[in-house]
């Protein structure tokens, strides 16, 4: 149930920013990153972030911790996203965990997830940033630039390191217009 009113509140904000102009930029012309992850990937998202900074790439993460998780992420330097805290009770982030997100600065915003997240999804599609990178869970048009499983590539085969590393190499191919 809980899910069926965040899709809705989803939808509804997605109708709103229809308007936007879609954006590509290719590695070189991003200078500062946003990245998104799920919090049970923390060691393959820090290894892709440290990746973008060996790159000269300025980078913020946030990090999704679901519920049930124990780690300790209290000396982390990243923004970790706490369910109780940070999200209400259906799955819709806080305004100040996106009035946060908003004003950090950034050219792209790169989305690790694998499986749809409904908050992770509302929050890129919150954050005011000229392109949005991810891969494709569901119809709804998050990302102006999209990461789409083939035919040929299992369910097993895609994780957040095979996500992370497609999303490089197309940035790196792809030519700023």
């Amino acid at each position: 149930m809980f899910n069926f009113m965040m899709d809705k509140i989803l939808k509804s904000l997605l109708k709103k920013k229809r308007k936007k102009q879609r954006i590509y930029k290719d590695l070189s012309a991003i200078r500062t990153v946003l990245v998104l992850f799920e919090a049970k990937d923390f060691e393959t998202s820090e290894a892709f972030i440290k990746n973008l900074k060996k790159l000269g790439k300025q980078v913020h993460a946030c990090g999704y911790v679901a519920k049930g998780d124990t780690r300790d992420y209290t000396r982390t330097f990243y923004r970790m996203i706490f369910p109780k805290a940070d999200i209400n009770w259906f799955g819709k982030p806080s305004h100040s965990l996106i009035s946060f997100l908003n004003e950090t600065p950034c050219d792209a915003v790169i989305d690790l997830s694998i499986e749809q997240n409904i908050t992770l999804d509302y929050l890129v599609s919150s954050i005011k940033s000229p392109l949005k990178i991810g891969m494709k869970k569901n119809n709804y048009p998050i990302y102006d630039f999209c990461i789409s499983p083939g035919d040929d590539i299992s369910n097993e085969t895609i994780n957040t390191a095979y996500l992370g590393k497609q999303i490089l190499f197309y940035l790196k191919t792809v030519h700023s217009a």
